[in-house]
């Protein structure tokens, strides 16, 4: 009897062969922190990617729409809505005011108003406490135009994207997840074969 006889004889298998495969951990210390170093490496590296692709390709997309097509609100902060699939999507460009001290021309309108004595503390050296300045201007012995030659405004803004796609939910949920979790403090014990 041939093999191939031997084949055509029997009958059709109803079991099925199931393999399972398990994670395979690495053997030893060393192996693991190789291991480790080479996917947080990887990691470093797509995350570089990632940031790169968004701020070189996507930002002046997002942020460009956004300036030509938003519309701004009473805050100065600009805001595009738009649709997809049925989801709604919102571009906010929340728009950030930080004023700073120009010391030399705060300096000389102090003198010039007689008000640098009161508006000076000492730290280590002179220098001019802004609650002072604005205690003045509140009693009107400085005007708004004193005011906005002392401070400099710089204004910078921020982007978010507001949405309510499946997908992006997922990703956010999943990193949420994972900024939650805490910090391996010590190297799994593993067993050498």
């Amino acid at each position: 009897m041939t093999l191939k006889t031997l084949l055509q004889d029997e009958e059709p298998s109803t079991e099925i062969e199931v393999t399972i495969s398990f994670l395979k951990l690495p053997t030893t210390k060393q192996e693991m922190v190789l291991t480790a170093a080479l996917e947080y490496e990887m990691l470093n590296q797509q995350e570089k990617l990632f940031k790169a692709r968004k701020d070189k390709m996507f930002r002046p997309i997002v942020e460009g729409a956004a300036d030509a097509y938003g519309v701004e609100d009473p805050d100065g902060h600009v805001h595009l809505v738009m649709e997809s699939d049925g989801n709604e999507v919102e571009i906010v460009r929340t728009r950030r005011v930080a004023r700073t001290m120009n010391e030399v021309s705060a300096e000389r309108i102090l003198k010039n108003a007689g008000l640098y004595d009161s508006c000076i503390q000492q730290v280590i050296s002179w220098e001019i406490d802004e609650e002072k300045i604005i205690e003045a201007y509140n009693a009107g012995l400085l005007s708004a135009d004193d005011l906005d030659k002392m401070f400099s405004e710089k204004i910078t803004w921020a982007t978010s994207v507001k949405t309510d796609v499946p997908q992006i939910k997922e990703v956010e949920k999943l990193r949420k997840e994972i900024e939650k979790q805490k910090e391996v403090k010590e190297l799994l014990e593993v067993e050498c074969e």
